[in-house]
């Protein structure tokens, strides 16, 4: 009896070694995967904040009030077989794209909207008249990866205010009829198609 306690003792404390080990191995990894994600998401909100800069400063330059302009976006489904999620934030007054794994938010990658050029740029339609609202895109406080046609769009008012958001394009949505002018190019295409309301 006294024999079989050492042999006990010796066969539980193998059997916790190998689990210590077997659970390290799993967590690095795991670390190591998330290591290889970052990038990518960094990647893409570089690549979301640049297209919105691209918007902003068309906008900027050009006379047209009101101005509805969108593109939609090319990201990726997934990243390293994961979901991901990109919002847009303000932090100390600048305005960031934020993109964050939407299984565990502390991995994430954040790129700034630099338009300090700009004379006021705000996040959102809230302040923007029923008329130009109604001519958006469906849209959207964050946009999750895998959904059809996510886009950015950017507005200047008739005051000159731009405003730039989140959003998906639907089946339902037209182009606008309102006097604005209504902008839609892809990445991979150099020509841009306006269409011009009355």
């Amino acid at each position: 009896m006294s024999s079989s306690i050492p042999h006990v003792i010796g066969t539980m404390a193998l059997l916790m070694c190998s689990i210590f080990v077997i659970t390290s191995f799993i967590l690095l990894g795991f670390a190591i995967q998330l290591d290889l994600v970052k990038p990518q998401l960094q990647e893409v909100a570089e690549y979301t904040a640049s297209t919105i800069v691209d918007l902003v400063t068309l906008a900027n330059q050009t006379d047209a009030k009101p101005l509805i302009l969108v593109k939609e976006l090319k990201i990726p489904s997934s990243v390293a077989e994961r979901g991901f999620t990109i919002n847009l934030t303000t932090i100390d007054g600048d305005i960031y794209v934020h993109v964050y794994l939407t299984f565990l938010t502390t991995v994430s990658a954040d790129a700034p909207i630099n338009v300090r050029d700009i004379h006021e740029v705000k996040i959102g339609s809230s302040d923007l008249p029923k008329e130009i609202l109604e001519c958006l895109p469906d849209e959207a406080d964050e946009l999750h990866s895998g959904l059809n046609h996510p886009v950015v769009w950017c507005v200047k008012d008739g005051d000159g205010i731009v405003y730039i958001g989140l959003g998906v394009l639907s089946e339902a949505y037209v182009e606008t009829a309102f006097p604005m002018v209504f902008l839609k190019y892809e990445t991979m295409v150099s020509r841009y198609i306006f269409s011009k309301g009355g």
